[in-house]
């Protein structure tokens, strides 16, 4: 059998969706393909007997608002969407798997048949033009751009007597035009979405859209149907970037002499790509109506503005661009990166190491490291602790050290450690041990003491927007926090986490940890829905960067609140997936954890259960010798003592509070928990004395 099938048998035992029901209609039968967000299926609509697609968000972004958010807007708009050129939205849902329902259309992506089969012949691509101004045009008179327009998003089926049908996909990125719900607010400021090959410019520049970037997109599209070449060919995002901005498009004849494309379609084309919106068609119903001229042979009559370049002589006066690192960029987009400054910035930078990621993933290093490069000499018009820019200084510095220019990448090191504070110096690192030593102890104020000079130290040592900082205020938050001042705590916490994911990548494991610690400020205000979502957020942070025993004590505090509230089955579920994690990550907060479960079930009054949870949290706490922690060990016997005393068991219940008054005597027989033990038992010995025979 080949490999290939293999796979495919192997996938289909794996994959936990297929098989699956959703909303007790919808079955789930093969995986169709994956992308970025999700997996895309074939499935049943059980009530109607038909196919369907079903798109299914990553197990990982299962509890990430945003892309729920996104999910859900592209379901409803896409409902209101009337073309038979875009695949119908039919249902969708949330929770506990979120998914769109679409209709399923067995078509091929355009992206394959252009790679096997080439460029389309003249008429049968303005065809398909036509029908893809259609289905834009119903999704544009709903106020609804796709922004992500391009070969691998059109579906195309041909018939037995050659006529082609299309449909547009995959609206996952798209804008809604004059929304004011606010649920179009699912970007942050300067985000930029899409795909570097068929971008508009105002894209590339982080400017308002609306639909005329989806006529540049379609005109890209177009351009690679009737020639078989991209518009604009680059390596990488850097290159894109500079061909949206400044280049033009080789013409038809100088693609390929062979190609019989009239002067007039060709005029089609470069208008709808055109770098100023306002030089495009204002509409794909106006591109449409060129489109049937073509097509009848009637002759189109426009004229192109021709670039403009007056950048150049402005560029050369105000910004100077070193050629080694600018490599093909021009003095034109170089002025318009120099104008739009940080949103266009931040794009090049993201995508260009996104470049550089794939490269040396694939081990071409040489090309990896000259990328690295470009995104640092770029980021130089960004804020010193950009994130993109470390990126590129840590992965720079790695990949130069295995290429043995040690001294390079030793002084790359050095910089980053001197942006983010990571050289602590010894007077720092005193107080911070100092306040740590006493917040152990509960001596709150003399920490607090510690922690403030903290703050100061690295305030004067690395400055405001440093780790050394983010560490110095989550500590006086932690401090805030356990003393009982959640309330002063939250704003330190929230500034620590943000620096933190501003400064260290996505995958290190401060950033679970931090949010671990803002859900427990947050609960501390009784504020369980945002504490719940902080938990949420560490827990997807924790498993997809496999660090899975930074889950279990997010998960063991959801099952913290869930009890608060009295829902204790979801408690329960919560707190036994973090014990699971627990146990197979080294055993270090079982006995937290089977305290919680016992006291969930006493809850409930299954005061067996409860019992049965607390003998195993004893057990779980026992040192390296077989013994117990004194403190946690009184705290359990103690509990166990109170579940006997409910479920009318005083015999069982008076074992347990001599237990800890015999424990306690022999370790502290000063403390004042002496007298509540005594009058435990003596409350017990009377209930014994007085009970029926």
């Amino acid at each position: 059998m080949e490999n290939k099938e293999l796979q495919e048998i192997q996938t289909h035992l794996t994959d936990p969706f297929i098989g699956k029901v959703l909303l007790g209609r919808y079955r789930v039968d093969s995986l169709l393909g994956s992308g970025g967000w999700g997996n895309v299926y074939l499935g049943v609509h059980l009530s109607l007997d038909t196919q369907i697609a079903i798109k299914v968000l990553h197990q990982h972004f299962a509890r990430d608002e945003e892309r729920q958010r996104r999910l859900e807007q592209e379901a409803k708009v896409l409902s209101r969407v009337d073309s038979q050129f875009v695949v119908k939205t039919i249902d969708y849902g949330l929770t506990p798997i979120a998914f769109i329902v679409m209709e399923y259309f067995d078509g091929i992506p355009l992206s394959d048949i252009l790679e096997t089969e080439g460029p389309f012949i003249q008429d049968e691509a303005i065809v398909l033009f036509e029908q893809l101004c259609e289905g834009l045009g119903a999704a544009h008179n709903v106020g609804l751009i796709h922004r992500d327009l391009k070969p691998s998003n059109i579906l195309v089926k041909r018939s037995e007597n050659g006529e082609i049908r299309s449909k547009i996909l995959d609206f996952g990125v798209a804008k809604i035009l004059n929304d004011t719900s606010g649920s179009n607010k699912l970007t942050a400021t300067g985000e930029i979405l899409g795909s570097p090959a068929y971008m508009s410019p105002e894209q590339w520049t982080a400017r308002p859209l609306d639909q005329r970037s989806d006529v540049y997109s379609l005109g890209c599209l177009m351009y690679e149907v009737l020639s078989g070449k991209q518009m604009f060919e680059a390596e990488n995002s850097y290159e894109y970037l500079n061909f949206h901005l400044s280049a033009e498009p080789r013409t038809f004849a100088k693609v390929s002499s062979e190609l019989n494309i009239t002067a007039d379609l060709e005029k089609v084309v470069r208008k709808c790509v055109q770098k100023e919106p306002q030089d495009r068609y204002p509409s794909v119903e106006e591109l449409f109506e060129d489109l049937e001229k073509v097509r009848s042979g009637k002759r189109v009559t426009m004229r192109l503005k021709a670039a403009t370049r007056a950048n150049i002589v402005r560029t050369k006066r105000t910004v100077k661009w070193p050629i080694f690192a600018i490599g093909s960029l021009t003095l034109v987009s170089a002025a318009v990166l120099y104008y739009f400054r940080e949103p266009i910035l931040i794009s090049a930078c993201t995508n260009i190491n996104k470049d550089a990621d794939s490269a040396a993933k694939a081990r071409k290093v040489d090309a990896a490291i000259q990328s690295y490069r470009n995104t640092l000499f770029l980021a130089n018009y960004l804020p010193k602790q950009d994130k993109r820019k470390l990126h590129a200084m840590r992965s720079l510095a790695e990949l130069l050290q295995k290429n043995g220019s040690f001294a390079e990448a030793s002084k790359l090191k050095d910089q980053v450690n001197e942006i983010t504070g990571a050289n602590q110096p010894q007077n720092w690192q005193k107080l911070y041990n100092l306040a740590n030593t006493e917040k152990a102890h509960g001596r709150w104020r003399n920490a607090e003491t510690y922690a403030k000079e903290t703050i100061r130290t690295a305030e004067q040592t690395a400055g405001k927007s440093s780790m050394l900082y983010a560490l110095s205020i989550d500590l006086l938050g932690s401090i805030y926090q356990q003393s009982g001042r959640g309330a002063k705590a939250v704003g330190l916490q929230q500034e620590a986490l943000r620096l933190t994911e501003d400064l260290l990548e996505e995958d290190d494991q401060q950033i679970p940890q931090r949010l671990n610690n803002l859900g427990l400020c947050l609960r501390q205000q009784s504020k369980f829905d945002d504490a719940l979502k902080a938990y949420q957020r560490a827990i997807e942070y924790a498993m997809r960067y496999d660090h899975p025993a930074l889950a279990v004590r997010p998960y063991n505090n959801i099952g913290t609140i869930y009890i608060m509230q009295k829902e204790y089955d979801k408690g329960l579920a919560a707190s036994q997936r973090a014990l699971e994690l627990d146990l197979k990550t080294g055993n270090t907060c079982g006995s937290t954890i089977m305290n919680k479960i016992a006291v969930a079930y006493f809850r409930k009054n299954q005061f067996e259960k409860s019992i049965e949870a607390f003998e195993k949290a004893l057990e779980y706490g026992k040192n390296a010798e077989g013994g117990f922690d004194f403190s946690s060990s009184l705290e359990t016997w103690h509990n166990m003592g109170g579940v006997y005393e409910k479920w009318n068991k005083p015999a069982k219940a008076l074992e347990c509070y001599k237990r800890c008054l015999e424990v306690q005597m022999q370790n502290n027989p000063e403390d004042r928990d002496v007298e509540r033990y005594k009058q435990d038992i003596k409350r017990m010995e009377q209930a014994l004395a007085t009970a029926p025979t």
